[in-house]
């Protein structure tokens, strides 16, 4: 799945300095194993990374006996529009390109490695392109991007966000690479519990043509993208209900909860907007007039009738400790996720 129409550049580049996003890390130590095994029993001696996620494996390879080096992609870019702003993975994929990285560095390493950004890219094939400039000539290439799969088939949009391109399944992962006239001599499928990590291995090589999609993809697709209305119609219903018996929080305001909000329409039905990063609170939620507070300021409240967890699973049981005040009177905890698996969700499967 790729997006037709993308936001310009210029109009994503984060306006606040520390707006970051943190990146799967639990299954590195396998990968960094991984490559060093080389199939070809020739021991890689050096590594390159090209953003900000790849700290974590370089630091492991390293550990291993790579000499280690990373590529600035943001160097001198200009701030956004109005010159206000701070380049992040936006601006890193619009320089992920042949003729900028040509330009940016002559080093070549036996292991490339890009995690998290592909997805980002506007132009996916020149990307993979550009990396592979900075190859050795037996070098191997590491790309990990999220698996969409989960969140299609559980008919979850908030997983939707205007800095995504592509969404990616396994087929059409290597799908790009094979475009991208590369092979995969490894692929590795680490398992999250909303998502899942692909990591390919990519070499250069004669590659086999894939189709972008195979007929259960296409179908799968197809399903999520007829279902919205009904289940946008289903999620405003449940929230309603909600607010009907008190206020609604939800809880964790990152781009998954802006987009739950925005895209199904919820605004009408939540009235606290909950996050404890000292960062965010006082700052307004988009499309409303409404201040972020921290969970501190709810828990002695006695009007919530419900919490919408929009936090990581990792975060959870943190959060509902801290919930627990409101639980004990009656509160209901749900998450918004509609792949969770094993806990009470907002809306059940339809």
């Amino acid at each position: 799945m790729q997006a037709v129409e993308v936001a310009p550049v210029d109009a994503i580049v984060p306006r606040l300095p520390w707006i970051r996003y943190n990146e799967p890390e639990g299954h590195l130590d396998k990968v960094a194993q991984t490559l060093m095994l080389r199939s070809d029993r020739n021991t890689p001696k050096t590594a390159l990374g090209v953003g900000p996620f790849d700290e974590p494996l370089l630091a492991r390879l390293q550990n291993l006996g790579c000499e280690v080096e990373r590529l600035n992609l943001i160097g001198d870019a200009a701030p956004g529009v109005g010159g206000v702003g701070y380049p992040y993975l936006e601006t890193m994929q619009a320089r992920l390109r042949p003729e900028f990285i040509g330009q940016a560095t002559s080093s070549l390493a036996d292991i490339v490695v890009c995690r998290y950004l592909i997805e980002h890219s506007h132009e996916p094939v020149a990307s993979l392109a550009a990396l592979t400039q900075l190859l050795e000539p037996n070098g191997v290439l590491l790309i990990e991007v999220p698996d969409s799969e989960k969140f299609l088939r559980a008919l979850d949009y908030c997983f939707l966000w205007e800095e995504h391109i592509s969404y990616f399944v396994e087929r059409t992962a290597k799908a790009l690479a094979a475009q991208a006239g590369l092979r995969v001599e490894r692929f590795h499928r680490f398992e999250g519990q909303l998502e899942d990590a692909l990591v390919l291995i990519l070499r250069r090589g004669e590659v086999e043509p894939l189709g972008t999609a195979s007929p259960e993809d296409r179908e799968v697709f197809k399903r999520y993208r007829t279902s919205f209305a009904s289940r946008r119609e289903a999620y405003r219903s449940r929230v309603a209900s909600l607010a009907a018996k008190g206020k609604v929080a939800l809880i964790g305001m990152g781009h998954q909860s802006i987009m739950f909000l925005s895209a199904l329409g919820l605004h009408p039905y939540i009235s606290l907007f909950v996050d404890d990063s000292p960062q965010k609170q006082g700052l307004r939620v988009p499309g409303t007039t409404t201040a972020i507070i921290p969970s501190a300021d709810i828990v002695g409240r006695s009007d919530i009738s419900a919490c919408l967890l929009a936090i990581s699973p990792r975060a959870e049981i943190t959060v509902r400790a801290k919930l627990k005040p409101l639980s004990k009177k009656g509160t209901e905890i749900l998450p918004i996720y509609a792949g969770i698996e094993g806990k009470k969700r907002l809306l059940e499967a339809l």
